[in-house]
């Protein structure tokens, strides 16, 4: 059997990644979960589903829907920023052949809205000059003019 999907080239926000599930396996209805959390419920034959999430390093596994009964064991799964992972589940299981194939899709991400840089100011131009500018010509000041009376004494 032949399965053709479109492959969402959408770009994706700042600090999300894609995750997408296309079943093309001869199974029964599952749920796949990313750290023992179901992220995907009810999954059927054919499905294709996706979700948008932050990004991370994962366990990947696939249980029978309602059941803890592992379907395909765990395994590592890293989502990354800007990027949409595709896992495609393959097999059977009543011929115990269920396994994960994973494609990535690359160069999706968007650009910040902004960039934070801290609020110390250091970088910032001022309206004016600064206080210790002031200080500085003030002391100056104050150095010559009693330097000149000093003179005429």
């Amino acid at each position: 059997m032949i399965s053709l999907f479109d492959n969402d080239m959408s770009k994706i926000a700042a600090g999300r990644a894609r995750l997408e599930l296309r079943d093309v396996a001869e199974v029964q209805t599952f749920d796949m979960r990313l750290d023992e959390t179901a992220v995907f419920t009810n999954v059927t034959p054919g499905a294709d589903t996706t979700i948008t999430r932050a990004p991370g390093s994962f366990s990947l596994d696939a249980v029978a829907t309602g059941q803890s009964s592992s379907l395909i064991g765990a395994t590592s799964l890293v989502l990354r920023e800007g990027q949409t992972t595709v896992v495609y589940v393959v097999g059977s299981s009543a011929a115990h052949t269920l396994d994960f194939m994973v494609q990535d899709v690359t160069n999706l991400a968007t650009s910040p809205a902004d960039v934070a840089t801290g609020s110390g100011g250091l970088a910032a131009r001022s309206g004016g000059v600064p206080a210790w500018v002031i200080a500085t010509m003030i002391c100056a000041a104050l150095g010559v003019a009693g330097s000149v009376r000093a003179l005429r004494a």
